[in-house]
């Protein structure tokens, strides 16, 4: 068996370093493909992982819709595809952060019931302290339909005291 190439976009970039991908397991975002008219990929995956841009959206003032991050998501199908959460943001007050988790399940449970990528996605867990890391990690235990999970930018041991 010959070793895979892994390519991780960081941030994101409009343009690809290389076309040819074909070896190569590739992560996106939405955000590259969100204001085209006719959003296409300028390079050909071996493996496509497409993140819905949520972060750099929210970093960039875009307010994301849910709709146009399926659709696209869906034009490209994926490998894997990241549903669309919502990060928090420093300085966001407890009532804010629950109601983006809240948001963030909601969209979850969307994806996983209502779109082509159902067993394709990489949910988000976002977190505010360590009773709602608990609390989160145990709801996706039970309710989220994903062998795969990531951790949201906001957890981070000076977050959850």
């Amino acid at each position: 068996m010959s070793p895979q190439l892994l390519l991780l976009w960081i941030g994101e970039q409009k343009n690809p370093i290389k076309i040819n991908r074909q070896k190569d397991l590739v992560m996106d975002s939405v955000i590259n493909y969100y204001k085209s008219s006719e959003p296409r990929l300028l390079y050909d995956p071996g493996k496509l992982f497409l993140d819905s841009g949520a972060f750099t959206a929210r970093q960039q003032g875009i307010l994301l819709k849910r709709e146009k991050v399926i659709e696209i998501q869906e034009l490209f199908m994926p490998e894997k595809a990241v549903p669309l959460d919502y990060p928090f943001s420093p300085g966001m007050s407890l009532l804010h952060m629950r109601k983006m988790w809240e948001k963030t399940k909601q969209n979850i449970i969307f994806w996983q019931s209502s779109t082509r990528l159902r067993k394709k996605i990489v949910p988000v867990l976002h977190a505010w302290s360590k009773s709602s890391l608990i609390s989160n990690l145990r709801w996706f235990l039970f309710e989220a339909d994903a062998d795969t999970i990531m951790l949201g930018i906001s957890i981070h041991p000076y977050s959850l005291k």
